[in-house]
């Protein structure tokens, strides 16, 4: 390229770019008026905007809280518990409350946050106390009987539950099933001749003889919080081999009835002197005659309202 064609590309460039930064100067000194003058004249201007395409603002009153940022306070004499936290995390803070007192929630009139002591220096200066886990939760119950009582519920160093960390509890639904053992065929050497023999099918002459177990309904009153352990019936299977065991319930979401980790499960024991778990039928083995069994419904029920009602369903156990 030659000289002349250099200076002639740079003078291009320089004009171009003395164009663009004024047509900028321009439209940001439009005053707000222009647009409707423009749009008479026929200069080109933006569409009006679709009141369809407006994002909506629900009213304050009508937004859905999930997180509670509630804190416990610092100082002063203990508060009650709605003016720290929602409603839902004071309902599980005197659940957990209860259960900590060994008390039914009915008998719990209020509960009050008893807020941190005020931390201070050498020198008489409040300071931020800084920790590495939860802050401890202290609450002050008074029951129906007029008595007051400080209770430690929790929360200090690594504690998930919604009470801690504010976060809404979502309760597992109550599913049933129907399971037998386990068949997994252990093989401590090379198959197949390193694994188990494998165990005989029950009698049928025998299993005529045998007592399943069978529950139609049964409605369970839900009346603490903690662990609950319903006997379901006893029977008899032959060989000691477990053939099925399957439940149900009307209401996989019952109302009044929070249940976060340990949810509803068959528990089938022996009632021999010998008897061995039900989990792998390897494990448990083949026994001569009949096998004397008892089936318990078990569950842990983290908080609950009066009236609540677990409603079991088709039980059969064999």
């Amino acid at each position: 390229m030659t000289a002349m064609a250099r200076r002639n590309a740079i003078v291009r460039c320089c004009w171009i770019l003395v164009m663009g930064v004024w047509l900028l100067v321009a439209a940001c000194s439009r005053s707000p008026g222009d647009s409707a003058s423009g749009a008479a004249s026929g200069t080109p201007t933006s569409a009006a905007p679709d009141p369809t395409m407006q994002a909506t603002v629900e009213p304050l009153e009508r937004a859905v809280v999930v997180a509670d940022p509630g804190r416990i306070p610092i100082g002063g004499d203990p508060v009650p518990c709605r003016d720290v936290f929602q409603a839902w995390r004071c309902d599980l803070i005197t659940s957990a409350t209860a259960e900590e007192l060994h008390v039914k929630p009915g008998a719990i009139v209020s509960v009050r946050i008893i807020p941190e002591p005020v931390a201070t220096d050498a020198n008489g200066r409040q300071i931020t106390v800084m920790r590495g886990g939860g802050t401890p939760l202290n609450v002050r119950a008074t029951l129906a009987n007029g008595k007051n009582k400080d209770v430690y519920v929790g929360c200090a160093g690594v504690d998930s539950r919604p009470i801690c960390v504010g976060i809404p509890p979502t309760p597992l639904p109550l599913i049933g099933g129907s399971y037998g053992q386990g068949h997994d065929l252990p093989c401590p050497g090379a198959p197949p001749d390193g694994c188990a023999t494998p165990v005989p099918s029950p009698d049928p002459r025998l299993a005529a003889d045998a007592q399943p177990i069978r529950v139609s309904q049964l409605d369970i009153p839900i009346d603490h919080i903690g662990d609950y352990r319903i006997e379901l019936g006893r029977g008899s299977i032959p060989n000691g081999r477990l053939t099925e065991s399957t439940y149900g319930f009307a209401d996989e979401r019952p109302a009044g009835v929070t249940i976060m980790e340990h949810g509803p499960r068959l528990e089938i024991e022996s009632l021999e002197p010998d008897g061995k778990p039900f989990f792998d039928v390897y494990e448990h083995g083949w026994r001569p005659g009949l096998e004397r069994i008892v089936v318990y419904l078990t569950f842990h029920v983290d908080a609950f309202e009066p009236g609540a009602v677990i409603s079991l369903r088709g039980v059969v156990v064999r």
